[in-house]
């Protein structure tokens, strides 16, 4: 699949489907906060993902070749975040996958 993939919805708002990268670090920070707070079907709550600004970075930087992460959003905020990371010294996790899809309130 090739990347970016942009659409017009019915309501006239941009929607786009892209790799994430480095710099969206922060808006990734933001949007997993918003997530937590507002489900309770992720395998975090507010506040327990520690992750800095630096360490976020560095970890959406660290996703290439089969490690990959991809980015929906409409108008520029996120809807969905997809990460798929290998551990290959962790047999029982050596392809972990996290999908997080969620409109939130923020965002309608």
């Amino acid at each position: 699949m090739k990347f970016p993939i942009n659409k017009t919805l019915k309501t006239g708002q941009t929607f786009i489907i892209e790799r994430t990268n480095p710099t969206d670090a922060a808006d990734v920070k933001i949007y997993l906060e918003t997530c937590a707070a507002e489900s309770d079907n992720l395998s975090f709550g507010p506040g327990e993902r520690n992750l800095s600004l630096e360490e976020e970075r560095k970890f959406l930087e660290s996703l290439t070749g089969l490690n990959f992460g991809i980015k929906a959003t409409i108008d520029s905020g996120f809807v969905a975040l997809l990460t798929v990371h290998r551990s290959p010294n962790r047999p029982r996790l050596h392809h972990i996958g996290e999908f997080e899809k969620n409109r939130t309130k923020s965002s309608r």
